[in-house]
C-alpha cells in the first residue's frame, strides 16, 4: 500500500477497436402490421416537426 507510483512516458493501451454489432434503426423498427396503442402527450411543435421527418426519411408510417 505505501508503495511509491513510477509513471513512464510509455503509450497506454486501454483496449481493442470492436466492430460496430448493432443494427441501424430502420431494422429495428419492425415493418407491416403492428398492434398499436393510441397514447396521449405534449410536446413542442419543433420536436413534433423532428420525428415527422426522421419517420419520413425512414419510411416509417
Amino acid at each position: 500500500m505505501n508503495s511509491k507510483i513510477t509513471y513512464t512516458d510509455e503509450p497506454m493501451e486501454l483496449g481493442q477497436v470492436v466492430k460496430d454489432f448493432l443494427p441501424p434503426p430502420d431494422q429495428l423498427v419492425p415493418k407491416g402490421k403492428t398492434k398499436t396503442t393510441q397514447v396521449t402527450l405534449e410536446s413542442t411543435e419543433e420536436s413534433v416537426t423532428f420525428f415527422k421527418s426522421q419517420a419520413a426519411r425512414k419510411q416509417i408510417p
